[in-house]
């Protein structure tokens, strides 16, 4: 796939498999990635997850949506401050809705009278220990019309133009038995009925409970060892996640 000469059959510029479109500028990189254009064009609804974005994102991959009333929602991240950069905040997440909406004023849409909502995570990394860090939203994923969902490789303004090679992975619900099948399994169950479900959820949030009760035990000790100011400490626990 490095020979820059291959030439590949390719459907809007991915290579196609079952459930996984692969696109690759080594091959041919005059041709333009457009599949996720085609995914969202004929979308009643789209629900994007996409932690990154530029400022000048200009939305054009929207113009393609076709549908009258199309709902649009996109949760991304804000970026930290560095030397090189400055924050992300709700200008640039209101910035990115509005160049959406632009877009979609130029699409194949007689009279636009939909929605679209940008909502923003606000840390990008959440410290659980005083050395450690976890990232809460990395992988980018599409779902449309609440029925099909997508795990994708790369930003939405990488998805006309891209100096990157990605791919897209249709999420199929019939594929994931294995985990189902894994978590009756585990539990003895013959299914997961609703009352299961209760149970495994209440399971979840009283693990929850164990691991940020760890997290704040594990900075405790740190302070003890004299590794961390009093100060510190009271502001990595005030941090921590609500429960």
């Amino acid at each position: 796939l490095n020979n820059s000469t291959a030439k590949v059959s390719t459907t809007y510029g991915f290579e196609m498999g079952d459930d996984y479109a692969f696109y690759d500028r080594n091959v041919d990189d005059s041709i333009e990635p457009r599949y996720y254009q085609h995914i969202i064009s004929q979308a009643k609804k789209i629900v994007i997850w996409d932690p990154y974005f530029m400022e000048q994102y200009d939305g054009q991959l929207f113009e393609s949506v076709t549908k009258e009333g199309v709902e649009i929602q996109i949760l991304t991240v804000c970026r930290e401050g560095t030397k090189d950069q400055p924050p992300q905040g709700q200008d640039e997440v209101k910035q990115l809705r509005d160049n959406i909406k632009n877009a979609l004023r130029k699409a194949k849409i007689t009279t636009f009278s939909g929605s679209v909502t940008a909502f923003k995570y606000e840390k990008r990394r959440i410290y659980t220990g005083m050395r450690k860090r976890i990232y809460p939203c990395h992988d980018r994923f599409l779902i449309v019309d609440d029925t099909t969902a997508y795990l994708v490789g790369a930003s939405m303004n990488n998805q006309l133009s891209s100096e990157w090679t990605f791919g897209i992975m249709k999420i199929d619900k019939a594929k994931n038995h294995d985990a189902y099948k894994l978590i009756t399994d585990f539990c003895s169950l013959d299914s997961i009925t609703e009352t299961d479900r209760e149970t495994l959820i209440q399971s979840l949030k009283e693990s929850r409970h164990e691991w940020l009760a760890a997290i704040k035990m594990d900075a405790e000790k740190e302070f003890q060892m004299g590794d961390v100011e009093e100060d510190e400490l009271k502001g990595f626990v005030k941090k921590l996640p609500k429960e």
